[in-house]
């Protein structure tokens, strides 16, 4: 259920870039930026913010909504100040065209998923919704 969301795959190669940060691993640092994904990534949450408060009215459990903030837009500032960009491009096709493929595979439309389900708007609804999968 969590990798229906692109967020998610830019997150975990996110996180690997941070762990080869840490620990120096060059191979990683080199070669995963995502940057550009990053920016799609918060870009797309933004609009998806506006139409989710704005059109269908929901309402978040503040510290639930500083929370998914922090997730989709800190990557995106962490990358934008100590990436180098490289290869960032190339990332946000291949992860793009991979999620598109993994959603065909998984019978699963983005459309759907991120317009017509209810995406849980409290830490209460988000744990119900993840026991359920």
């Amino acid at each position: 259920m969590l990798y229906y969301y692109y967020s998610n795959w830019i997150l975990t190669l996110f996180i690997l870039w941070g762990l080869g940060k840490l620990f120096s691993i060059d191979f990683i640092v080199d070669n995963i930026h995502t940057h550009q994904a990053n920016t799609l990534v918060a870009v797309g949450f933004t609009f998806l913010l506006i139409y989710y408060l704005f059109y269908k009215g929901y309402r978040y459990e503040i510290s639930f909504f500083i929370y998914k903030s922090l997730l989709h837009y800190l990557p995106w500032y962490i990358t934008y100040k100590y990436s180098k960009k490289k290869y960032g491009n190339e990332l946000l096709l291949i992860t793009l065209l991979l999620y598109i493929t993994y959603m065909i595979l998984s019978n699963k439309s983005p459309f759907y998923l991120y317009f017509t389900f209810k995406h849980p708007t409290s830490w209460k609804s988000l744990f119900k919704l993840l026991r359920n999968y």
